[in-house]
């Protein structure tokens, strides 16, 4: 019995195995919409009880902070590369180097770190000074929209997948059966019946032996 099994398993390598593992783990579809909406919910009853908060300000202090994060990223990569490049590099080439690897680890902290600090303050923003109830809801309506529209279509999509994955038995591919072809003997002209294979097999024998 476990060598039918051994040899009725598919190899490690098929897409049923992938298949198997995918039917396994669905997609989670509470935690993507309570996660962020529970922020939403904190984010919006602080806001709501506070002063309204400007785009302006957003702007300001996005600028602010992610140029304060630059500057850190710009002195940590310079240390960085200080010390563990310090072998390699001497003189001016250590500098340029140096130069290089800090404004790059600065520009792109600041990128980064703007867009993202600007998209939560934005999010304050458009909730601040809205009262608790109201705040609540429209910031928790912001993450959550979008959460719930993509668990949902993730649902559906693996749901779908399921649906159509053929089965293991469909997915083998048929093993061809090499067939042996008897040759076809000609019919003779005079109206006799053709000789059966058999015969003349027996007769090229008994030639052959002569």
């Amino acid at each position: 019995m476990a060598e039918y099994v051994r040899r009725r398993r598919p190899p490690a390598n098929h897409p049923y195995w992938g298949r198997l593992s995918d039917r396994a783990n669905p997609p989670a579809v509470l935690r993507p919409i309570a996660v962020p909406t529970f922020i939403g919910l904190a984010l919006g009853l602080y806001a709501g009880l506070s002063e309204k908060f400007t785009f302006a300000a957003c702007l300001h202090w996005a600028s602010l902070a992610a140029s304060t994060l630059g500057g850190l990223a710009f002195a940590i990569g310079a240390l960085v590369v200080v010390k563990h490049s310090s072998r390699q590099f001497r003189g001016q080439q250590l500098g340029l180097v140096v130069l290089a690897v800090a404004v790059l680890a600065g520009l792109f902290t600041i990128m980064i770190g703007w867009v993202c600090i600007f998209v939560v303050l934005a999010w304050y923003s458009l909730s601040s000074g809205q009262g608790p109830w109201l705040g609540m809801l429209i910031a928790a309506a912001i993450p959550g929209v979008p959460s719930t529209l993509w668990a949902l279509v993730s649902w559906r999509n693996w749901r779908e997948r399921q649906r159509r994955w053929p089965r293991w038995e469909q997915m083998r591919a048929p093993r061809a059966r090499a067939t042996r072809t008897l040759p076809q003997l000609a019919a003779p002209t005079d109206g006799s019946q053709p000789e059966s294979t058999s015969t003349v097999a027996g007769e090229a024998g008994v030639e052959n032996r002569g």
